[in-house]
């Protein structure tokens, strides 16, 4: 399969992002998938998440009923809608600060791996226990992984609007399927968007790209300085400017891998 344009490609591990993106955009920023908490919700009473992702989408009727068996306290299918309409973000920093964890760095690798719940030696186990603590007490949901959060849809919605742009295109993870919609479709009363039999994974217009990879909690925003001086995106997302030489696996060390750059097939 031909790999799509350069400017709508998630970055290649093996290189730093700005560099994969340089001749396309000028800003590059990291974006936090926010935890949130649902009016009326509990995580404990309304679970959500990769268990329910599965259940909605087991073929197998009988794999189906196995997974809702075991977990009989799911929520409803439109539970997306509801986040949507009434879900409140929560901010990471918000979440690091009440529970104390000093340093940004291994709080924020920590929450990536406890979201996916991976065992890996760099997580925290003092981290990963507050966090359980601390959203059990809150009622607060874990981040979304892998795609553009409904809770999230509002801000990006807003965003957007700010930068004066009417109409986005919604991009599955290897950019076969594509669907665009106004902006204003992001925001309440419409519900959450998707791409039918497909994740959000990422959105794009003329001059921005905002995307996320597979099995994480970020999403990379990518932006022209035309647009970033029209609007910056920390006053809508919780973001940060991502470091010249970071690669798109933020949170993973630098030699978590080999980073020689393969050959890119045209």
């Amino acid at each position: 399969m031909k790999p799509p344009p350069r400017h709508l490609e998630y970055p290649d591990l093996a290189v730093p992002v700005r560099d994969w993106w340089a001749r396309d955009y000028d800003h590059v920023f990291v974006v936090f998938n926010p935890f949130f908490t649902v009016p009326g919700h509990h995580p404990a009473t309304s679970v959500f998440g990769p268990i329910e992702m599965d259940a909605a989408s087991a073929r197998d009727a009988m794999v189906q009923a196995q997974v809702l068996q075991a977990h009989p306290d799911m929520a409803p299918p439109d539970f997306p809608d509801t986040i949507k309409t009434t879900g409140q973000p929560v901010r990471w920093e918000a979440v690091r600060q009440a529970i104390g964890a000093p340093d940004q760095e291994t709080f924020e690798r920590t929450v990536w791996l406890w979201t996916l719940d991976v065992d890996r030696d760099d997580r925290d186990p003092q981290i990963s226990a507050a966090l359980d603590r601390h959203c059990e007490s809150m009622g607060l949901y874990s981040p979304e992984e892998d795609l553009l959060p409904a809770v999230m849809e509002p801000q990006l919605g807003r965003y957007l609007q700010a930068l004066d742009l009417d109409k986005v295109t919604l991009w599955s993870e290897w950019r076969e399927r594509a669907r665009s919609i106004p902006t204003e479709t992001l925001l309440p009363p419409h519900p959450a968007q998707d791409i039918p039999g497909e994740k959000v994974s990422a959105v794009a217009a003329s001059g921005l790209i905002l995307t996320w990879a597979f099995d994480d909690v970020v999403g990379l925003l990518a932006v022209t300085d035309a647009l970033y001086q029209q609007a910056q995106p920390q006053d809508f997302l919780e973001c940060r400017p991502l470091h010249p030489d970071s690669y798109a696996d933020l949170f993973n060390p630098r030699d978590a891998f080999d980073r020689t750059p393969k050959a890119r097939s045209q």
